[in-house]
């Protein structure tokens, strides 16, 4: 992994099979692993990658529906979740449709958080603070990693870090 600011020229190793993933800051983007089918892949847990603006806020959205059904944005069965970040507080809502049966299910397990300039101190979920072992912090990079289970994206949650 390589980070650069901004103005700086980088020269990127790219070996056969491997691609470079540029991310502008403000970013949050839902990832998930592949697997070799839809329906196999759908039991990986989703994880959120946030990369900070200048400013330290990010947005993004998730779009989840069966893959299957037909009239799903007239039935509204999908979740469109959006995701915010601003002063070390990153939250989700559903903003549209009335949350599918694949959001309700699937599961985010991890973020990561690019961009921080020094590591928090305490980091909380709906108001717990999480314990150590879920929180990771990489000093070269200055990423934090927070391993966590939420078991339905449908639904609100929040993440601080101070």
């Amino acid at each position: 992994m390589e980070m650069a600011a901004r103005g700086q020229t980088v020269l990127l190793s790219a070996p056969y099979g491997f691609i470079p993933l540029h991310v502008r800051g403000g970013a949050v983007i839902p990832m998930q692993a592949p697997n070799t089918t839809t329906a196999q892949s759908r039991k990986n847990p989703f994880s959120l990658l946030v990369v900070l603006s200048d400013q330290a806020t990010a947005s993004g959205y998730l779009y989840l529906d069966d893959g299957e059904s037909l009239d799903i944005i007239e039935t509204e069965d999908y979740s469109l979740i959006q995701y915010s970040v601003m002063e070390g507080f990153l939250g989700s809502e559903l903003i549209g449709g009335h949350g599918c049966s694949v959001a309700g299910v699937a599961v985010l397990g991890g973020i990561q958080v690019f961009g921080l300039t020094s590591p928090p101190t305490t980091v909380s979920m709906n108001g717990t603070v999480l314990p150590n072992a879920s929180i990771e912090w990489d000093q070269t990079n200055k990423v934090l990693g927070v391993q966590l289970t939420i078991s339905n994206m449908n639904y609100a949650f929040n993440v601080t870090w101070r």
